[in-house]
């Protein structure tokens, strides 16, 4: 007899197990079954298309550079074919409606040769380098030649050279998102060896700056600078402005940077001679949180606050050396603060003023900050155009909240060198919100004080509910020769209200200071 055998065939991948029928015929030999068994084929499709090329279509989002391997003509849309120069990236996603938001990637390498200076990073792009350690951004070119138009470069008898030029007006129907630098280093033209006058790392004129509220929040950056080192070598390291004939100012974030060996850091609020009647600039200088620390070293001004602005704040930041901190000037912002920095003048050169501030400023917070090590040297004198050696030098102006700060171990701790509108160092009642001002004293010839008031006037100044080296502040009027350490000379002020101060500081004086 006949069999009708079925071969079965497993389709593994996609189609299951299916059947066909045959004719085969297989013998029987006393009744046992002495067919083959059923044959089961493994049926796996094998992808023979070619990969995609990732080079073969213009990038819209994502440019790389190289400047060791690339080539710009190459088109950009990978590693492998990456444009040589920021400026053909740049050139290639320039076209705001099709490119918005674009990231440029730099592989690291320095980015010089070939380049035409200043960049120019708008249109909500971002460059981001492979770490400031090994990505370079170097040279400079002129720009901002002015004729008194009131911009941030506002001087006819100066050229300004400029590495970068970034930001935008965002926040509207732009669709526009903040440009980012961040994982570079940026420096002026190899051929400047010094901080030179006009040279300017990163400028910003354009954004979504405020002129309305007078406390922060602020609208989201339209700028942000991350993990950046900019300098040495430049006059400004960084500006932020405003452009008064557009109508238009910076809004900028600063975080984890470093601003090394140039005549400023970061100017913040440079409005020229005219401000905008509907934007001022304004900037975040550090956030609060010890991890996203800017650093400022051997810089002549870490901070240079011009005065003009919605909102500035400088927040938890390290001034580690440097002949000057932070200055505060004329043109007041609507609001300013200082918080939670760390003033120190161990390293060279040497500080000789933390915080320091003229007639016209006003400080709506000075919370939390630490002032030591700060004294004062003939090279701070120079570049400070006077004496130095103050952790907090107030010319006047005002002081609306000045709690938990530490300012001790400099040659003198608060100057005070014109009568300020209004001024709260206290604690406001509060033993936790006490300053602690301790230790500000000379070590070499002359004398210094804790709080040294130079200005004449019969208002006394709210220092009450802090702690000193003394548990009752020690006095004294003679502004030369009071005892070195003294808690507080009034010289022909109305002097300072210090009642309610506590126990003493028992922490140790360092080396060669008093009490």
């Amino acid at each position: 007899m006949r069999l009708l055998t079925t071969t079965c065939f497993l389709m593994i991948a996609f189609a299951g197990l299916r059947c066909v029928g045959g004719d085969d015929s297989v013998a029987l030999d006393g009744g046992q079954d002495t067919s083959t068994q059923d044959t089961f084929v493994a049926d796996v499709p094998v992808d023979t298309a070619p990969e995609a090329d990732p080079c073969a279509t213009a990038p819209t989002k994502d440019f790389y550079v190289n400047a060791t391997t690339g080539s710009d003509s190459n088109n950009g849309a990978g590693p492998t074919c990456a444009f040589k120069t920021i400026t053909a990236a740049l050139t290639a996603s320039e076209d705001a409606t099709a490119h918005a938001n674009a990231t440029l990637h730099l592989a690291a390498g320095t980015y010089g040769s070939g380049e035409t200076f200043p960049l120019v990073v708008d249109h909500g792009r971002s460059l981001v380098g492979a770490g400031a350690a090994t990505t370079k951004i170097q040279g400079s070119s002129t720009a901002y030649v002015t004729n008194n138009t009131g911009s941030i470069f506002d001087n006819t008898s100066v050229q300004f050279f400029v590495t970068l030029i970034a930001g935008d007006n965002i926040g509207g129907a732009n669709g526009l998102a903040a440009a980012t630098i961040s994982n570079v280093t940026i420096l002026p033209a190899s051929t400047v060896t010094t901080p030179t006058t006009g040279y300017i790392g990163v400028a910003c004129t354009a954004g979504n700056g405020p002129n309305v509220g007078t406390t922060p929040p602020l609208p989201s950056a339209n700028l942000v600078l991350q993990s950046v080192t900019v300098g040495p070598n430049f006059d400004v390291a960084f500006s932020i402005g405003s452009a008064p004939s557009l109508q238009t100012a910076c809004n900028a974030k600063v975080l984890t940077s470093s601003f090394v060996g140039s005549n400023v850091g970061i100017t913040t609020g440079a409005c020229g001679t005219v401000n905008p009647s509907n934007s001022w600039p304004s900037a975040q200088i550090g956030d609060g949180q010890v991890a996203d620390a800017n650093t400022f070293t051997g810089t002549g001004i870490g901070v240079f606050g011009n005065g003009c602005g919605s909102v500035q704040s400088i927040n938890t930041n390290k001034f580690v050396s440097g002949y000057r901190g932070t200055v505060l000037v004329s043109q007041p912002a609507q609001y300013f603060e200082v918080l939670g920095n760390t003033f120190d003048g161990t390293t060279s050169p040497f500080m000789g003023m933390g915080l320091q501030t003229n007639a016209g400023a006003s400080i709506a917070k000075l919370n939390d900050n630490t002032f030591a090590n700060i004294s004062e040297s003939a090279a701070a004198d120079t570049a400070v155009g006077g004496t130095t050696g103050y952790g907090v030098a107030l010319g006047g102006g005002s002081v609306a909240q000045a709690q938990r700060n530490e300012i001790h171990d400099n040659d003198n701790g608060v100057q005070v060198s014109g009568k300020p509108a209004t001024f709260d160092f206290s604690s406001d009642g509060s033993s936790v919100n006490r300053n602690q001002i301790y230790c500000n004293s000379k070590t070499l010839s002359g004398n210094g004080y804790d709080v040294v008031l130079t200005f004449s006037s019969a208002t006394a100044l709210n220092f009450t509910g802090n702690q000193w080296d003394h548990a009752t502040p020690t006095t004294s009027v003679s502004l030369t020769t009071s005892a070195n350490g003294t808690d507080v000379v009034t010289g022909t002020s109305g002097g300072a209200t210090t009642t309610n101060a506590g126990a003493a500081v028992t922490t140790a004086c360092a080396a060669g200071r008093v009490r």
